[in-house]
């Protein structure tokens, strides 16, 4: 018989094996290693994406380029900067019987360049249009950016962990989105927000990609690349001077993983050489230091001005 048969994968649901008829019927049997549909292939799959770095001096980098709006009722949405950002990540691993097995732990910062949208060049000060004022760019660092507590398998009860995000099927690979809201007392204000407002606003919007043959490979202990969208609406940035001003900001941004430092674009390669040199790797796993949000970044820089 010289009948020939193709073997591939194809990705449903639960991304099953398509192979010879000859074959079929033991294969089909086999699931493929990592399922992402299920609470613990989406945990398999948080730490192949976001653990590819265990070295705090050589991280995994996610990277993203993208244009910052501002948007007022009654005017059309204005390009205020393009941005460029990175945050460096390396992920200690921690072994838990009770919690279902191998757990991890994430260390990272972020830096994000506020770009002029006319030559991609750092901007060093703005001119604010609906003020006129020259205002100085204050680019944001957030140092530390890490996990205060690790993640495991299961907690602490032994049920399984809720997926950071619900992975689905989409043509040759897969594909999770998530909305996460913030609005909490800012660091700027003082201690009267809940009587006259001044709160820390904030919604992102993030989507990811990977692709199915990626997943398909993939082996205990491996990282799996991924592409990314993230979309970021605030208020306007405190350092914008708007003074209360009715309106918000719309950050837009697409980006990837890499392991190699020279992938990053350019100028965001360049200053962070010249200009910010830890952002080459991360802080300690043991960092006491609490999560730092833009805002309180942000605060760290006006205290230090005045001072």
């Amino acid at each position: 018989m010289n009948t020939r048969c193709l073997a591939g994968l194809v990705f449903a649901a639960a991304a099953a094996f398509a192979l010879c008829p000859s074959k079929a019927s033991a294969a089909a049997k086999t699931p493929p290693v990592l399922q992402p549909a299920t609470p613990e292939g989406a945990f398999q799959l948080e730490m192949a994406l976001g653990c590819g770095s265990t070295d705090i001096t050589a991280p995994q980098y996610y990277w993203w380029t993208g244009q910052v709006y501002g948007r007022r009722a009654g005017e059309p949405d204005r390009l205020l900067f393009n941005v460029q950002g990175v945050n460096p990540r390396a992920c200690r691993l921690i072994d838990d019987p009770a919690r279902g097995g191998r757990g991890y732990q994430a260390a990272a910062r972020e830096l994000m360049l506020y770009l002029d949208p006319a030559t991609n060049a750092p901007l060093k000060s703005w001119r604010n249009p609906w003020t006129g004022e020259e205002v100085e760019v204050i680019h944001m660092q957030n140092d530390p950016a890490s996990m205060r507590e690790p993640r495991f398998p299961r907690d602490v009860a032994g049920r399984a962990v809720e997926p950071m995000m619900a992975w689905e099927a989409a043509g040759s690979g897969f594909v999770a989105g998530r909305a996460k809201s913030f609005f909490r007392d800012s660091p700027l204000g003082g201690e009267y927000q809940k009587y006259v407002g001044g709160k820390y606003r904030v919604m992102e919007i993030s989507a990811f990609t990977i692709a199915g043959s990626d997943v398909a490979a993939w082996r205990p202990g491996q990282r799996i690349p991924y592409t990314a969208s993230w979309t970021r609406i605030s208020d306007w940035l405190p350092w914008m001077k708007m003074a209360g001003r009715e309106g918000q900001i719309v950050l837009v941004s697409q980006g990837r993983s890499t392991m190699d430092f020279a992938n990053l674009p350019e100028p965001l390669r360049s200053e962070i050489v010249a200009r910010y040199p830890l952002m080459r790797q991360t802080p300690q796993f043991d960092d006491p230091r609490p999560f730092q949000t833009s805002w309180d970044a942000l605060q760290k820089e006006l205290d230090r001005q005045r001072r």
